[in-house]
């Protein structure tokens, strides 16, 4: 038997359609989906026309995401650049690793031929 629940639809916020949702998981049938997105759709509706959204609060939510936007762009590019640095100081010690044991075969290479120039 599904249960039932009389609601004031108006009365509730969507912060508080969770609860309803919850009351209404109690049965699961077959169609409780759709019911479940048709009550949603009805609360949402219920909700816009008795507190419809001004111009003022859409340039509030657009302001609010396009800060979140750039900061998360600054982020990511001064991510960037630090793993850059970080890519740029391993080649250069790379190449000076390279370039010291390029040194050391060659000045081992010299010391060797001395060596065998003087036994002869």
């Amino acid at each position: 038997m599904p249960h039932e629940c009389k609601l004031n639809v108006a009365a509730n916020s969507p912060e508080n359609w969770w609860r309803i949702k919850n009351i209404l998981m109690a049965d699961h049938d077959a169609d409780m989906e759709a019911k479940q997105k048709k009550f949603t759709d009805r609360v949402k509706q219920g909700w816009a026309i008795l507190h419809p959204a001004t111009e003022a609060d859409r340039e509030i939510v657009r302001q609010a995401v396009q800060e979140q936007w750039a900061k998360e762009q600054q982020a990511a590019q001064e991510a960037k650049i630090e793993r850059d640095a970080v890519e740029e100081k391993t080649r250069q010690q790379e190449l000076k690793r390279a370039q010291e044991q390029e040194a050391k075969q060659k000045k081992q290479s010299n010391d060797h031929g001395q060596d065998q120039g003087l036994s002869h």
